[in-house]
């Protein structure tokens, strides 16, 4: 999710994933959403793999590489987050330390991937530029 959402951040527009392999939505008289959330199996195609893979590249100057401190008593994370931020996007930051009180669910990405889980993004970028895969 917070994958998606970066890349949503740096301009990725998805185009939908595909229904799992050997669904028939006919016979079932449904439709397929197009979601990238659940592990359905559903295909991403190798135009909207390749086009995450850039949204992400975009973002990896941005993020920092090493471990942020989410302490409240020092506010030095401020001065990590790019300049470029929106009052908004700001906001949300404060908001994500504040649920961080309460668990990683609502972290912003900038934050979620700063330090070691930086190298978890860059792997992710490499798979997606090999093209076409199914969530599993």
């Amino acid at each position: 999710m917070k994958t998606l959402e970066l890349a949503r951040l740096y301009g990725w527009q998805p185009l939908g994933t595909r229904p799992p392999v050997g669904l028939n939505l006919h016979l079932l008289n449904a439709e397929w959403d197009g979601t990238y959330l659940t592990n359905d199996g559903q295909v991403v195609s190798a135009e909207d793999a390749r086009s995450l893979a850039r949204a992400l590249e975009k973002s990896l100057d941005d993020i920092p590489d090493h471990n942020m401190d989410l302490s409240w008593s020092s506010a030095c994370w401020l001065d990590d987050l790019p300049e470029w931020l929106s009052p908004e996007e700001r906001e949300q930051v404060e908001d994500g330390l504040e649920e961080h009180a309460m668990g990683w669910a609502e972290l912003h990405p900038f934050l979620f991937f700063a330090g070691k889980e930086k190298s978890h993004l860059i792997y992710f970028i490499r798979f997606c530029r090999l093209g076409s895969f199914t969530i599993l």
